[in-house]
């Protein structure tokens, strides 16, 4: 049981928000209580301004789908081919017909996969991120 500073009211511990910043890992107000102040900021002059710039910048499309997927729609448009080569390899990762190995540069375990040729989608090579920018910009290859 935890004491609401707000409200006063002790409460499981199942009724508050997790928090790092405070020593028990919970947050000092109950689920409720935080709830109603949310909701009280919202109503203000303030609070409205705030919510209204947030809710045009992630304003949903017709499809349902955020405007932040718009560039990601772009993209695979623009590059069919390399798309199907990234889905090629999820699959493959996926399934278990292809497995991710570490970095040919500097064996790091956090390696990404580079398609010298989109054409075969599977036959890849293993660079962690880094390693991969760089030779993508050493070798003027603009696709990741």
């Amino acid at each position: 049981m935890k004491i609401c500073s707000k409200c006063k009211v002790p409460k499981p511990f199942s009724n508050f928000s997790k928090s790092s910043a405070n020593k028990d890992g919970l947050y000092a107000w109950c689920k409720d209580c935080k709830a109603d102040s949310q909701r009280y900021y919202r109503q203000t002059e303030v609070g409205k301004e705030c919510h209204s710039k947030y809710q045009k910048k992630y304003r949903k499309t017709k499809f349902g789908k955020l405007k932040r997927n718009k560039g990601r729609k772009l993209w695979k448009l623009n590059y069919p081919e390399r798309n199907k080569a990234h889905t090629a390899v999820h699959r493959a990762l996926k399934n278990g017909t292809l497995f991710q190995l570490p970095c040919e540069v500097c064996n790091s375990l956090d390696s990404e996969a580079h398609h010298d040729d989109y054409s075969k989608p599977l036959e890849v090579r293993w660079m962690c991120h880094k390693d991969h920018m760089k030779f993508n910009k050493e070798n003027d290859n603009k696709g990741i």
